[in-house]
């Protein structure tokens, strides 16, 4: 396993997950279950923090506490005292009552960078089949940390079942991520989260919406080459990352779409994801939320659609 993950499972019946980390549990698993085979059994509190004067006393720190993991006593980060924890149990408990089930649905989960930052992702019961013929399988990714870094995030994540590419669109219509502070108390925010997700699935209604236009928006080479000129920055590699994203859009035998908008954002989805050399697995899953792939993949759209 990579150096950042410290414990993770995933529901081998699914087969290697999105991120392509973990180790793998039979079956998904029901909340208080995921919580232990995904090493997640382990609250946090906070403590004083003191330094030593001259004289060799202690002197409290004031605005500060340190985020102790209770059960090896591992500091993972120093909060100001507004700072308001958010336990593992409780993130479990959280996305339970987002779909107001405590059934068997967890497939993946896990402890990143020593247990500064933890995540669960669960199927949703319902699926994506776009123009008839290409599925995709939605889930709730939560993702939050226990160092102050990260706020408490919720993310509809969208994988085209062929190839496993998150192919989430950022779409005006619906919505797809909800965040609060740690600053916050979770009470009475569960509404908030439901309604801001569109987890009556308007968002889902959505991205079919889009994915079907961009199906039937025409991309010839030339302009597609233009479009990833536009979107990716430019770097000594760039020319030759073009040429290989437009080889995966000619010849992948999991993209089917040349020729054709769709074709050219799973082109630069699944190069990204799956073709580059050398790029660690953490990396596809913290671009899931956070980088630059997610936002190379709605500047390719938006120009696409454009057009």
């Amino acid at each position: 396993m990579a150096h950042e993950v410290e414990t993770m499972m995933y529901n081998r019946e699914r087969g290697l997950p999105w991120h392509g980390l973990g180790q793998p549990v039979q079956g998904a698993q029901t909340a208080k279950d995921a919580i232990v085979a995904a090493g997640l059994d382990w609250d946090v509190e906070l403590r004083k923090v003191y330094t030593v004067n001259a004289k060799g006393n202690k002197v409290l720190v004031p605005g500060f506490n340190a985020v102790t993991r209770t059960t090896d006593e591992i500091n993972l980060g120093m909060v100001k005292t507004r700072y308001v924890p958010f336990q593992n149990r409780e993130a479990f408990a959280f996305t339970d009552h987002l779909v107001d089930s405590d059934e068997a649905k967890y497939d993946t989960a896990g402890s990143l960078r020593s247990g500064r930052v933890i995540f669960l992702s669960m199927e949703v019961p319902q699926h994506i089949l776009i123009g008839g013929e290409d599925a995709h399988t939605m889930y709730i990714l939560l993702r939050t940390s226990h160092d102050g870094t990260k706020a408490i995030g919720v993310y509809v994540v969208i994988i085209r079942t062929v190839c496993m590419n998150t192919v989430t669109l950022a779409i005006n219509t619906a919505k797809y991520a909800w965040s609060v502070p740690h600053t916050s108390t979770m009470e009475g925010k569960l509404q908030e989260a439901r309604d801001t997700l569109g987890l009556s699935f308007k968002y889902a209604d959505a991205f079919q919406k889009e994915v079907e236009q961009l199906m039937r928006t025409k991309v010839k080479d030339d302009d597609a080459v233009r479009i990833l000129q536009t979107v990716l920055p430019n770097r000594p590699k760039t020319e030759e990352r073009i040429d290989d994203i437009m080889t995966c859009l000619r010849t992948s035998d999991k993209n089917g779409y040349h020729g054709t908008g769709w074709g050219l954002v799973n082109a630069l989805t699944e190069y990204q994801q799956h073709w580059r050399d050398g790029i660690e697995r953490e990396a596809t899953f913290w671009n899931v939320t956070d980088g630059e792939i997610r936002k190379w993949r709605n500047a390719t759209a938006k120009l696409v659609l454009s057009n």
